[in-house]
């Protein structure tokens, strides 16, 4: 049956599990993460759209947690290695 879903629409409710699957990523860290984004929506288009700087500004994360964050979250998204190089070795 074809509810009208997008694949991507239907990892939505599964996204807070793959955060806090992340190394490093535990209640506390994960609480903070919350409070400076105003939630989960803004905190995953930030990871998504790899901005470093704004998610090193959360206190304890430093520009090299922030990337490997991003680096984590977008490999776990299947999307860090879907540009047209990637398909090709992969393909």
């Amino acid at each position: 049956m074809d509810w009208g879903l997008s694949s991507k629409a239907l990892d939505k409710p599964f996204t807070p599990m793959v955060l806090t699957n992340l190394p490093g990523i535990g209640e506390r860290l994960m609480k903070r993460l919350d409070d400076h984004f105003g939630g989960r929506h803004e905190l995953i288009k930030t990871l998504e759209s790899g901005d470093i700087s704004r998610i090193a500004e959360v206190d304890g994360i430093s520009i090299k947690r922030a990337l490997s964050l991003a680096r984590e979250y977008n490999g776990a998204e299947a999307t860090f290695l879907a540009t047209p190089e990637a398909e090709k070795l992969h393909g």
